[in-house]
């Protein structure tokens, strides 16, 4: 987003660009405060000087000497900014006629997610189903006693396959609507299996969007059970330990279930893996979780270290714990395997892919991270489902055809 002209009012009007959507539009005008870099904090939505245009992005990532700033909807981060760049920290947005401050949408938006999370909570508890929120709203507002100040995207719940026809049922019942599938080759491969339901409802402008989950993804949901890469058994058993050893927390006089800490921090690791080790925001709640269940007593590291060997996850985890003592210095007393993954130190956690990219490198992680013997790895390839994977993927490259975005 490149701002163009100040004034003396501390205000700047907005000429272009469309990474900061839905908050700032082309054409708004943009309310800052002078501020020192030292009082920035996370998710601030800074303003500085790139050259001889003006950014205003959010704060991503911050350390004493410089800060990483991104736009909401850009794949790339700004690199860093040094406190020399900054310039103050938005306070309000004028639109039209409207003024709007940041934390009044961020609230009002998770504000209408809650509700929602709500009524389908009480209604799936009520029908006894046998589930659990794996990540969301409701684990950050446990975690971090507070809304969140950006848009949250949307709530996870793990469920058990034999409750998934009532589970639809019910979300349809409630006005949801199951999201079609992007074009993709996944989309009318020979796979049947579904390990993952999403579903919407927009209210009030806002859109509320639940995935339901048959297992603890972290494998790519689109191809299928990859046997050869990932054992379907340990996968099956790893998703029925997450729904015996279920926990209950209390939010506003409601009840949650969600994973027992050993199970969170491994599944939020995890969760990492399948997004490529990228997403500074996944690491800091990650971070936050360890440190939170930590000071409970929760978190037990020698039952941890155990988990990860019980079910060969060492590979998949190592570089994400690697990840998060370089960049958030929290330090995880587990040994954990040399990874094979050469390059972690110069990964960068700040900037996404583009869909198919993702997927290639997603796909390459699952393969050469894998703990199974080569001999059985590559056995991956005989698979229909990603047989007809390669040929779609080589006939875009071949053709220049672009049907993959960034998934929101």
């Amino acid at each position: 987003m490149a701002i163009q002209k100040t004034d003396s009012e501390l205000t700047i009007k907005l000429t272009q660009g469309l990474s900061m959507l839905p908050l700032i539009a082309p054409g708004s005008t943009i309310y800052y405060k002078k501020t020192t870099f030292s009082r920035l904090k996370i998710d601030d939505l800074v303003l500085y000087r790139q050259g001889s245009e003006f950014v205003c992005h959010r704060v991503v990532y911050k350390t004493a000497r410089y800060l990483i700033a991104k736009g909401d909807n850009n794949l790339d981060s700004d690199g860093r900014i040094y406190p020399s760049q900054v310039v103050g920290k938005l306070t309000k947005v004028k639109c039209g006629r409207g003024i709007i401050t940041p934390e009044s949408v961020y609230l009002m938006q998770s504000s209408h997610y809650f509700k929602e999370i709500n009524q389908i909570n009480q209604v799936f508890s009520q029908a006894q189903l046998d589930y659990l929120f794996l990540k969301g709203l409701p684990l950050h507002l446990y975690f971090e006693r507070s809304h969140p100040r950006r848009f949250y995207a949307d709530c996870d719940v793990l469920i058990d396959g034999a409750d998934l026809p009532k589970a639809v049922k019910i979300l349809k019942k409630q006005g949801y609507v199951l999201a079609a599938k992007k074009l993709s080759p996944w989309r009318i491969s020979p796979k049947r299996y579904e390990p993952e339901l999403v579903f919407h409802k927009s209210i009030n402008g806002f859109v509320v969007t639940f995935d339901l989950h048959q297992e603890l993804v972290f494998m790519m949901t689109e191809l299928g059970k990859l046997n050869w890469l990932y054992p379907r058994r340990l996968l099956d058993k790893l998703t029925a330990l997450a729904l015996a050893t279920k926990r209950t927390i209390s939010l506003r006089q409601q009840h949650y279930p969600i994973l027992k800490a050993n199970l969170l921090v491994l599944y939020l690791a995890l969760h990492l893996f399948h997004h490529n080790f990228v997403g500074a925001a996944r690491y800091q709640f990650l971070e936050k979780v360890i440190s939170v269940e930590r000071r409970s007593s929760r978190l037990k590291w020698p039952e941890f270290n155990q988990l990860i060997k019980q079910y060969s996850l060492q590979n998949y985890l190592n570089p994400v714990f690697t990840l998060l003592k370089k960049y958030y210095r929290v330090s995880i007393p587990i040994n954990l395997a040399v990874t094979k993954l050469t390059k972690t130190n110069r990964l960068d956690i700040f900037s996404e892919k583009r869909r198919l990219s993702a997927g290639l490198t997603r796909f390459g992680n699952l393969f050469w991270l894998s703990s199974r013997p080569f001999s059985l790895r590559v056995l991956t390839f005989v698979d229909p489902t990603v047989i007809f994977t390669i040929l779609w993927v080589t006939k875009q490259y071949l053709f220049g055809f672009k049907l993959f975005q960034k998934k929101p």
